[in-house]
């Protein structure tokens, strides 16, 4: 939370923490931002690898609907004109070569959630970055924000959105949209509506207008603030692509109750991919999914016994500490079911 926190007032106004501390870490590299950004993720303790998508030193440039044109991320939200075209200044910045190399040789490129001028258009309008996400054959999915946000996208819905990034990278080369489709309470919505927010409308139709498959879904966080549940986008995103490399882009996307076999699945799929491993006895085969989370452990257990007949056990590891970092296995029984539900899942 407090990497996102933004200031709202003092000279920082506007600017967000986690941007001024990578900004912080460049400095202290001798200004190599991609050194800064490998710092900062040494220090956080974060998978995977983040790059720039330049090291050049720019700033953001708007034109406005006025006609006027605005420079400074800070300065372009806090306009009161509608944002037209997002530029940089100065004009094409070089990309970095590592982040390009990973856009090609990703299965899945994932657009947002995020401020969707600001960030997710910030990175897209440099040229390289935006010629390698058109170049790419991995799956391309933008995830549309849940509410609007004041002084980028006011009374836009999720149309407005994908047309706004169709606009900016020269092309449709969008699959999938994830809209949210769960309803906040009205006690919430009328605090944001104070602050000049609303509810991004899914306009499920009109994107797929455009050629583009929409995945509606319930993703809302169980809290005062309207923002998408990172497990439910987790599980839609992972169901979504996995389902994809099980059975290919012709089937539509599962309901959003989730009760599709497809879908569980597909589901399964990414689960086991993700925390399982593989046993072998001979021509049988086992399976062994750990997990620190009781309710993964029992969801992996319910996918299994729905989809496969195989036989099942959950063992429960104690620890000292009551409750808390128990581990849950859930073990399959060695079989020729086994071998069988693994080679359908494409796990063999």
């Amino acid at each position: 939370k407090v990497m996102q926190y933004r200031f709202k007032s003092s000279a920082l106004s506007g600017h967000n923490l986690g941007n001024l501390f990578i900004a912080a870490m460049s400095d202290v590299e001798g200004g190599d931002m991609e050194k800064g950004i490998a710092a900062t993720c040494e220090i956080l303790k974060v998978r995977g690898h983040v790059w720039p998508n330049t090291t050049d030193n720019i700033q953001l440039k708007a034109k406005m609907d006025d006609g006027s044109t605005v420079v400074g991320e800070s300065s372009i939200t806090a306009s009161p004109h509608k944002i037209v075209q997002l530029m940089t200044e100065p004009e094409n910045p070089r990309a970095s070569q590592r982040a390009v190399d990973a856009i090609l040789k990703a299965d899945a490129i994932i657009l947002g959630p995020g401020s969707l001028y600001t960030s997710v258009l910030a990175s897209l309008i440099v040229p390289g970055i935006r010629d390698a996400v058109i170049r790419s054959k991995a799956v391309k999915i933008y995830v549309c924000n849940v509410m609007t946000q004041p002084g980028e996208t006011d009374g836009y819905g999720a149309y407005e959105h994908v047309r706004a990034l169709i606009r900016h990278m020269g092309c449709q080369c969008l699959e999938y949209v994830v809209v949210n489709e769960q309803k906040a309470s009205p006690d919430i919505l009328a605090k944001y509506e104070k602050e000049g927010a609303m509810p991004v409308s899914p306009d499920v139709e009109k994107i797929e207008q455009l050629g583009i498959d929409c995945v509606p879904a319930k993703l809302l966080n169980d809290s005062d603030l309207v923002r998408h549940n990172p497990l439910k986008l987790a599980k839609t995103i992972i169901a979504l692509i996995y389902r994809l490399k099980l059975f290919g882009k012709g089937i539509r996307f599962f309901d959003s109750e989730g009760e599709n076999h497809d879908c569980e699945k597909a589901e399964l799929f990414g689960l086991l991919r993700i925390s399982g491993a593989v046993s072998l006895s001979g021509r049988k085969v086992g399976i062994h999914f750990t997990t620190e989370n009781a309710a993964l452990a029992r969801r992996v257990l319910r996918l299994l016994k729905n989809n496969f007949p195989v036989q099942t056990e959950v063992i429960v590891t104690r620890s000292r500490r009551l409750k808390k970092n128990n581990r849950y296995q859930v073990h399959v029984i060695p079989s020729d079911e086994a071998r069988t539900a693994l080679s359908r899942l494409h796990l063999l």
